[in-house]
């Protein structure tokens, strides 16, 4: 990576190869034209590489692929650790099929709240404190 892409923020996608994920990837790497966006780095966090790379923009500098099971406070954490914004598209991140997505998101970090405070809790828990204490990004 050149040394500018290296000072540019880093922005990590949890299931970067779904449906909204595949946008929010697509979007931070090439904005608008007409957005006030800064140029960000892309961490793109995928179950499966091989999709990643088959589904995510090739060839740009500022896309990185990780592997890492959304469901591994660790590797949350070391995925996160480095970044200065957090964005879940991860819905679809466990192994029941009949479970609902606040199913799965209480399930995963054991949580035991409203969906609304599951949502809270989880990203100021697992999101937000993963990242530096200042991380405010300006346009």
């Amino acid at each position: 990576m050149s040394a500018a892409i290296d000072e540019m923020p880093l922005v990590v996608v949890a299931g970067a190869t779904g449906r909204v994920g595949r946008m929010v990837v697509e979007n931070l790497l090439n904005p608008p034209a007409n957005s006030t966006q800064r140029a960000v780095r892309v961490r793109a966090l995928v179950r499966d590489p091989k999709k990643g790379a088959a589904s995510l923009p090739q060839n740009n500098p500022a896309l990185e692929i990780l592997m890492c099971d959304l469901l591994s406070p660790e590797q949350l954490n070391n995925a996160c650790g480095d970044a200065a914004a957090a964005v879940w598209c991860a819905t679809g991140f466990s192994d029941s099929r009949d479970a609902s997505f606040f199913d799965k998101l209480m399930g995963a970090f054991k949580l035991k709240f409203t969906p609304q405070e599951v949502f809270f809790s989880f990203s100021l828990c697992h999101a937000v404190a993963a990242l530096p204490p200042s991380t405010h990004i300006d346009p």
